[in-house]
């Protein structure tokens, strides 16, 4: 897809503060990345279509004088292959869960595409208005506090199975808790708006206070929560007061599905349920949505292949992006996600990315942005093979960069990732690696130690059967099962013109390669984890100045220098330790050092659009400043 374009700034001063680290990230103009401004898009209308309109009805032909009032109708008249298109306005479209059952929205059973007029906007809201004098302001103990009647019937569940309670093993046989006790109503769907703006639920009612709500009820079976009221703590005279009604929006039941040019927002998306879609089938496209407010996740890839979602945005999602489980050849191109885990799930939970991908042959992250998250950025696990994280940019993530866990062959090349909360990189379980020409700036930023490139090796093998459950029981006798050097371990890895800044003051190393409790090979050493490295460039600016820190064996950390790691190993030849900081405030590495750069081999130059046998140390991005 090309390198990103020049021009990304800290600018956008309507967009507030996050996680006091960091503000959002605008993308480049023209708006190359990320989602066009709703109602700029003008896709093609064939001759055929169906029409939706406000003020359209259910009875009528579907014509564009005589136009459909809600998808469900229009998808019934349209034909295989055929499209939908949506007049100006906000639709409420999905299904609620009032019946006590999660439900899966709207079926999209048809291979069709759905779009927007030429230059209207177009929203899918999940949500309705309260009804102007539905508040009522409270006496005696409640004054200072509104409410009003509420009966939305949501499922509380706090893992990814309805009804299991949240601890150890919840849902993943890994282990992990999916809420914070900071935050314990993270996992509730319920969404209250202000003016468009979501209040924060909180779990009792004395924890009301400006900006959030409680809502009053008591709980049928299991997790499911009937309300009978909403309390708030804001006079609501004189605002817009909504509430989502909508849980899912739909799910794909066809292969081809498209849709385009539209915003969907305000749905109260489940954990137990995923997403507001639900992608089963394969060569789904997504272009040019704007996805906001969420409860839980955006969508979940259960199944299909080459399914796409491009140029598209997220802001204030509840919980993460995407998830998946056995869909091959899943694309993310030229997207804009930022402020990902809004509603504070655990940040150490065993789903806890933006992008959380598990047992997927083929996954392509290009040219896009994932920053100002309070989650991993990018994060694959479970016999994923080939996952390729190209030309992106993850900044201020609050926890790790690019999260490699369990994975193979995967490539990580011309990133820029810098300012996150955790490591840059973490070969995790993984066998070839390789990591060619990023930028990678003050991570760990908020620790004193830690080191920003992590390498561990647990006890998990493939032929264990207590680590069944990890392995894609689709793959043959291929791949995990007949390259005894690939049984989840840490083996060959490259790491080549990279640069590497730490402008703060650290006590470990920029490497930091751990045993972690490893007693099949109890003693290993960098060495064994197969490196093969070159052309790195690495700044330190404060002592001790130590490049690398590995474990020799459990519980036995070696500190050693660049020279001595050389001389020792013959690797990074032309590696350079400086004292000075190659990078600019621009992120840009100075050229003073491409002259010791690796060429680029074709097959990473062909990735990430340039010329193979170019020289070049760190990113080719161009980045704006911090």
């Amino acid at each position: 897809m090309g390198k990103i374009s020049a021009g990304f700034r800290y600018t956008n001063s309507d967009w507030q503060r996050i996680y006091g680290h960091g503000t959002l990230i605008q993308p480049p103009a023209p708006n190359t990345i990320g989602a066009a401004e709703l109602g700029t898009t003008a896709y093609p209308i064939p001759a055929d279509a169906i029409y939706i309109a406000t003020n359209g009805s259910d009875s009528s032909t579907g014509s564009k004088t005589a136009p459909k009032a809600t998808l469900a109708a229009a998808l019934a008249t349209v034909p295989a292959g055929g499209t939908i298109v949506y007049r100006a306005g906000s639709y409420n479209e999905g299904t609620d869960t009032q019946g006590g059952s999660l439900t899966p929205g709207i079926y999209l059973s048809k291979q069709v595409t759905i779009q927007n007029y030429p230059g209207e906007q177009v929203w899918l809201d999940g949500s309705v208005p309260f009804a102007s004098n539905a508040w009522t302001a409270g006496t005696g103990s409640d004054a200072g506090r509104w409410s009003a009647p509420y009966t939305r019937l949501f499922d509380r569940s706090p893992t990814f199975t309805s009804g299991q309670a949240d601890g150890t093993g919840a849902s993943t046989g890994a282990g992990g808790w999916f809420i914070d006790s900071n935050y314990p109503a993270a996992g509730y769907p319920d969404m209250i708006l202000m003016d468009g703006t979501q209040l924060t639920q909180v779990q009792n009612k004395t924890d009301l206070a400006t900006g959030k709500f409680w809502v009053e009820g008591a709980t049928t079976t299991g997790y499911w929560f009937q309300a009978t009221k909403v309390w708030i703590a804001d006079d609501p005279t004189g605002h817009e007061m909504r509430y989502s009604n909508k849980t899912r929006f739909g799910q794909t039941a066809a292969d081809g599905v498209v849709i385009r040019g539209i915003g969907i927002r305000r749905y109260a998306t489940y954990t137990a349920g995923f997403g507001l879609l639900y992608i089963t089938n394969s060569n789904t496209v997504l272009e040019n949505i704007r996805f906001e407010d969420t409860s839980a996740y955006v969508m979940q890839f259960a199944g299909g292949t080459t399914n796409t979602v491009q140029n598209c945005t997220a802001r204030r999602i509840g919980f993460a992006f995407c998830g998946s489980n056995q869909s091959d050849d899943i694309r993310l191109i030229k997207t804009d996600l930022q402020q990902c885990n809004w509603n504070h799930y655990n940040t150490q939970g065993p789903t806890a990315g933006v992008i959380r991908l598990a047992k997927c042959q083929g996954v392509t992250v290009d040219s896009c942005i994932v920053s100002n998250n309070n989650f991993r950025g990018f994060w694959c696990d479970q016999t994923t093979n080939n996952p390729h994280v190209i030309n992106t940019r993850f900044e201020n993530n609050t926890q790790h960069a690019i999260d490699l866990e369990g994975a193979s062959y995967a490539i990580v090349a011309n990133c820029v990732i810098a300012n996150n909360g955790g490591w840059a990189i973490w070969i995790n379980d993984s066998d070839q690696t390789r990591i060619w020409n990023n930028t990678i700036i003050d991570n760990l930023k908020s620790q004193t130690s830690g080191a920003p490139f992590q390498i561990g090796q647990s006890t998990r093998r493939a032929s264990l059967p207590s680590y069944s459950f990890m392995i894609d029981n689709r793959l043959t006798a291929s791949g995990y099962y007949d390259d005894p050097a690939h049984q989840f371990r840490c083996h060959r890895f490259e790491f080549y013109n990279n640069v590497i800044v730490r402008s703060g003051s650290y006590g470990q190393g920029m490497f930091f390669c751990q045993n972690q409790g490893d007693t099949t090979e109890p003693n290993l050493t960098f060495a064994d984890f197969g490196p093969n490295m070159d052309s790195n460039v690495y700044y330190w600016a404060s002592t001790p100045q130590y490049p690398f820190v590995r474990a020799n064996g459990q519980s036995v950390n070696v500190d050693f220098s660049l020279a001595a790691f050389t001389a020792a190993s013959g690797q990074e030849t032309h590696g350079t330790f400086v004292t000075s900081n190659p990078v600019n405030q621009s992120q840009q590495v100075s050229p003073a050092f491409n002259d010791k750069a690796t060429a680029l081999p074709s097959d990473i130059a062909t990735l990430i659009g340039q010329t193979s046998g170019t020289k070049q140390a760190g990113a080719f991005l161009v980045g704006g400043t911090s």
